[in-house]
């Protein structure tokens, strides 16, 4: 039988249902899948789906952009302002449009604020051409968006909102969630966009301004997932949303808040009545907050992602599961006495233990350099499940190893094939471990295995690491002597890492490991 015959319609792959056929294409890259429509008739029909469900365009670098070109040239722009408006006029591409569900797009980035500086301007005397052609293709975009009847997630990267822009994207009957990044807007007219996901963010870039009026956006009637971590405009939604009642249907919020905008972001919450996960960023300067919050606001909390001191707020009677800690240190300041820091973690612990079902999951984010924190964790969480420690400096533990598990390191001499040093108490374990900081971090595991610094008693996921250097390849051996001895005081302990580019993962009564996937 010829290889024609074989894919006769008969032939089994024609019987195949079209969703296998696009769970197939959906592990395949868009360049593949461009190859894979020219194949016949039924790729055609089934990678087109996969091939139109998102559109991504990115933009460029204007730095990168300076360093490839004396003079910067708009070609690759003007490509792609065709593209957008053959795409969006096409009689014959009502149905590439309506297979369209994402898009991306990415304008000029100036993360250098290169546009404000005079002297660029005058050195790149065409530099005003490509300025004029991005917003051209920009507008194309936006245009094009109209033409999308089903588009539900938007991600806009790097552009400047104006009213036109805004009036195209409120009048997109499907969507759902709109993602902003490093985008500049202003104030105007009042809109409410019903979205169920509004992501707004930016980095810092200072030629951003800061908007003063009210931005009014978003209606509440579907709003599940909130992101306002742009700190140029955070405030001028915050006062927009605080009057808009309540938000019945909010279970995701994240939010920059500062010394301005406490107070709105306080009355939101309290307007959020089914609020699940809160994450908090910024807080380096307030100083005010309120010493608790009423047991009615936020009273379904389960997750919260913010600063050590206002823990107590969110997680005191409250059935809060899972809670990561950073340390929040106000400007000018480079570091917070070790004292008030211990009495801090202390505090945040306790009221950590207040929560109404229990903390399982807790990470420590460049908080401590001492056994402090896990002394606390233990007395205070003794039912958790899941530890993630980033030690803020190489930690120092003076205490010295345990005498069997420093012999078991000097008597093996390979394990798993890898070679062991030898010589004094410590010089065989900083011989067979990375020669990057990690030697500390398992350091304290060693102690850990030997009792002089505690873990809770069902604990099953432990990691342990320096969050302020890169980890390097794992040149070590002996870990997993620290383990076996670690799993004879914790039996439930199943995943371990510690401070290496390897976690180490227990099956049955053996430990075997895997590099972390960055």
């Amino acid at each position: 039988m010829s290889h024609f015959e074989q894919l006769q319609p008969e032939s089994y792959i024609f019987r195949l249902p079209t969703e296998i056929w696009q769970e197939c294409w959906s592990y395949s890259s868009r360049n593949d899948l461009q190859r894979l429509v020219s194949v016949c008739r039924l790729f055609r029909q089934t990678c087109q789906k996969t091939l139109y469900r998102k559109l991504t365009y990115g933009g460029s670098d204007l730095f990168d952009l300076m360093l490839s070109l004396y003079e910067p040239d708009s070609w690759s722009f003007e490509r792609l302002l065709k593209r957008f408006e053959t795409m969006r006029t096409d009689p014959d591409g009502d149905d590439v449009r309506a297979m369209v569900h994402e898009c991306h797009f990415v304008g000029l980035e100036d993360s250098r604020n290169l546009l404000s500086n005079e002297a660029f301007q005058i050195h790149y005397r065409n530099l005003p051409k490509v300025l004029e052609t991005i917003q051209a293709t920009t507008k194309a975009f936006v245009s094009l968006l109209s033409a999308l009847p089903n588009i539900r997630i938007l991600h806009l990267s790097w552009i400047d909102l104006d009213d036109e822009i805004w009036n195209i994207l409120e009048a997109l009957p499907n969507l759902d969630a709109l993602v902003l990044n490093e985008c500049q807007m202003a104030g105007g007219s009042e809109r409410h966009m019903s979205l169920k996901t509004f992501n707004m963010s930016s980095s810092g870039i200072p030629n951003h301004l800061r908007l003063s009026t009210p931005l009014q956006i978003l209606a509440p009637s579907r709003l599940t997932e909130l992101t306002l971590e742009d700190e140029y405009c955070t405030g001028a939604v915050l006062s927009s949303l605080i009057s808009l009642g309540t938000f019945h249907h909010l279970t995701h919020l994240a939010v920059h808040v500062e010394e301005t905008t406490v107070d709105k972001f306080l009355t939101l919450l309290r307007a959020a009545p089914r609020l699940k996960t809160l994450k908090i960023s910024g807080c380096h300067n307030i100083s005010r907050y309120p010493h608790a919050l009423p047991s009615d606001v936020v009273p379904l909390l389960t997750s919260y992602d913010g600063p050590l001191h206002l823990a107590h707020l969110f997680t005191t009677n409250r059935p809060v599961t899972d809670v990561k800690l950073r340390l929040s240190i106000p400007q000018g300041q480079n570091s917070i006495n070790s004292l008030f820091l211990s009495d801090q973690i202390g505090s945040s612990m306790a009221s950590l233990s207040r929560s109404t079902i229990g903390v399982k999951c807790l990470a420590l984010s460049g908080i401590t350099s001492s056994l402090d924190s896990l002394d606390a964790v233990t007395a205070y969480l003794p039912d958790l499940r899941e530890l993630d420690v980033s030690f803020s400096r190489l930690p120092s533990f003076p205490l010295p190893l345990d005498e069997e598990i420093e012999g078991r390191y000097q008597r093996s001499t390979n394990v798993d094939g890898l070679k062991i040093g030898c010589g004094g108490p410590f010089s065989s374990i900083q011989q067979c471990l990375p020669k990057d900081h990690p030697v500390s971090i398992q350091h304290l595991v060693c102690l850990i295995a030997d009792g002089h610094a505690t873990l809770p008693a069902q604990i099953e996921v432990l990691r342990l690491r320096c969050d302020f250097t890169a980890r390097p390849a794992a040149e070590g051996a002996g870990e997993r002597l620290i383990l076996e001895k670690l799993s004879e005081l914790y039996p439930r302990v199943r995943e371990v890492c510690v401070g290496t580019n390897l976690v180490w993962y227990r099956m049955g009564e053996s430990w075997s490991s895997s590099a972390i996937r960055t």
